[in-house]
């Protein structure tokens, strides 16, 4: 204890326990032995903001703060509109985490892994059902009804109408939010990918090239720019020298050694008319992929047939360019 030197602490590893059904923190309130989910960080929050009140001066108190009673763990989950969509978003990026060290060192790693993908799988199919998707916008609306503005629902909420196809309202979530973080990454490339989806080319490539001015080193950004300016199907959107220039130095940063670059590459070469050049681009990324699934002939993962379907498109891309054909995203 030393609140006689002013400093006042929070015991969370005992609030932890006292809220714990066993007495023992486990997935009841961490998704792995780190990271908090959301009733751990409710739990952390709740106790935090009450340590703050008692040491708070009472001549500074407010109307808010009076009352010394913070929002209910089922309050908060509906004023932040926390939906079957969001633990379902949230399992699949601690997946991803699983996925990278340090946690690929730990002895049940594996096991770790398989059970998170249960996990991920089964909060997918019920968030994605129509009645989910129904009920989860009904709370985001009631949760920005609420809040008066909050830029992170409408983060979130794009999200969500992003992945239940209404590209035309995760594009609008999607402007509000970047109103106010503007040089945001994911949501910068999530509103390309709704563009895209609206075939609004013009506006599209138009946010690509803000988006590759603010970040020029973000390589993902110079390949959506890229493939863009060279394969868009309205002419005074495509720039061939432009997504050459870019193309090349993305290819050159990674020693050509990154199949999905290399196909940017030979479509912008196609589109600036170097034909042959293209085809061998295309041939060269083509071997990669296969030496890649060679490794992995008998693996059957999302990974696996990604890189299958990938395969095909670029052979038939390579079949375009041997035909002296450029490639065009609608066709």
């Amino acid at each position: 204890d030393r609140v006689s030197e002013g400093i006042f602490l929070v015991d969370a590893a005992r609030k932890f326990e006292a809220g714990s059904a066993s007495g023992i923190p486990g997935d009841d309130l961490f998704h792995d032995h780190v990271h908090m989910n959301f009733e751990g960080n409710y739990l952390l929050s709740k106790a935090v903001f009450q340590q703050i009140e008692r040491i708070f001066p009472r001549d500074m108190e407010s109307a808010d703060t009076a009352s010394g009673q913070p929002l209910s763990l089922e309050d908060s989950v509906l004023g932040l509109a926390l939906t079957g969509f969001d633990r379902h978003r949230i399992s699949r990026e601690m997946l991803q985490r699983l996925a990278r060290p340090p946690f690929t060192n730990q002895l049940d790693h594996q096991e770790s892994i398989e059970r998170a993908q249960r996990q991920e799988e089964e909060l997918r199919r019920a968030a994605m059902t129509a009645d989910a998707l129904s009920e989860a916008r009904r709370r985001y609306r009631r949760a920005l009804r609420a809040t008066k503005g909050d830029p992170w629902l409408n983060h979130n909420f794009g999200m969500l109408q992003y992945a239940a196809g209404d590209f035309e309202a995760a594009a609008e979530q999607l402007r509000i939010f970047l109103s106010s973080f503007p040089r945001h990454p994911v949501a910068r490339e999530r509103i390309l990918a709704a563009l895209n989806q609206l075939t609004r080319n013009d506006e599209a490539s138009a946010r690509r090239q803000e988006a590759r001015r603010i970040a020029p080193d973000n390589s993902e950004v110079g390949r959506e720019l890229a493939w863009a300016l060279s394969t868009c199907p309205q002419d005074d959107v495509r720039d061939g020298s432009q997504a050459l220039a870019i193309a090349r130095t993305l290819a050159e940063q990674t020693e050509y050694r990154d199949a999905r670059l290399l196909d940017v590459l030979a479509a912008a070469q196609a589109e600036t008319g170097d034909y042959p050049g293209a085809a061998s681009t295309a041939r060269r990324a083509l071997m990669i992929v296969e030496r890649m699934l060679a490794t992995r002939a008998d693996e059957r993962s999302a990974e696996t047939d990604a890189m299958r379907r990938f395969l095909t498109k670029v052979r038939a891309r390579e079949d375009l360019y041997q035909a002296g054909r450029p490639y065009r995203e609608d066709s």
